[in-house]
């Protein structure tokens, strides 16, 4: 039986594509490393040097085109344009809320479609993965009256991590918390970023405890992040610096 297209089901031009998109691998893949990066395990195996950005035989050519117009470009754009160096004042990214909530949940479709070993632990329930489709390809105006999103800016204050580590590292998707006593989340991190979509419309309180931003807004107050402030993230950084391997790594 041929493969079919995630998007079209079509068995026609499949390509090779990626969750997260290759952009947020780029600066790593292109450092001295001829090519290839760190994948830090956090699982009791040897550090290793890889090209694997996720990508996987999952849409055709006309799909991936979609996804690039409407979702990864427009992240680089913005990113692109993001100051560098994270000011002391409230951080400011001038983005359209509706088209980077649209962003994030696509990561999160791929990533549960794709066959790469990056995401094999993450996965979505059928029944949300089908309201996702819905919202992302028939009904993008319901995507933030179905789902919650935030954004945090990474910051690094130990005076040992390099800050353009923080630029570099990424971290597939994963599911759980940010904090003990915050909603569970799908959370990808990449570009100096922290990604977050909650499963369900959050209520007024807990969308201000966790930062989630809100919707037809052309700009929005991104909060920042410790690095080792972090569940998730933490592990992975400590697991690259115990093991003193370069912190631009991807991590699963």
């Amino acid at each position: 039986m041929p493969l079919l297209c995630a998007k079209c089901k079509s068995a026609t031009n499949l390509k090779q594509s990626h969750a997260i998109p290759l952009s947020f691998f780029r600066k790593a893949l292109n450092r001295d490393g001829g090519g290839q990066f760190v994948e830090i395990s956090t699982k009791n195996q040897k550090n290793k040097t890889t090209q694997n950005s996720g990508k996987h035989v999952m849409l055709c050519n006309t799909c991936e085109a979609w996804f690039n117009k409407e979702c990864d470009q427009f992240i680089d754009r913005v990113l692109d344009n993001a100051p560098r160096l994270l000011p002391k004042k409230p951080f400011f990214l001038q983005a359209d809320t509706n088209r980077l909530s649209k962003f994030i949940l696509s990561v999160f479709w791929r990533a549960s479609l794709s066959g790469n070993e990056l995401y094999q632990s993450f996965s979505i329930p059928p029944k949300i993965l089908n309201s996702i489709e819905d919202r992302l390809f028939n009904h993008p105006e319901k995507i933030m009256r179905t789902f919650s999103f935030s954004i945090h800016r990474f910051e690094a204050n130990m005076q040992s991590l390099d800050k353009t580590w923080v630029e570099d590292f990424v971290m597939p998707t994963v599911v759980g918390k940010h904090k003990h006593n915050w909603p569970s989340a799908w959370m990808f991190a990449g570009r100096g970023f922290l990604f977050s979509a909650y499963p369900s419309k959050l209520p007024s309180k807990s969308k201000s405890l966790v930062g989630c931003y809100e919707p037809n807004k052309s700009a929005l107050r991104v909060p920042k992040q410790d690095c080792l402030d972090h569940p998730f993230v933490r592990r992975n950084w400590r697991a690259g610096l115990e093991k003193e391997r370069r912190g631009f790594s991807t991590v699963k």
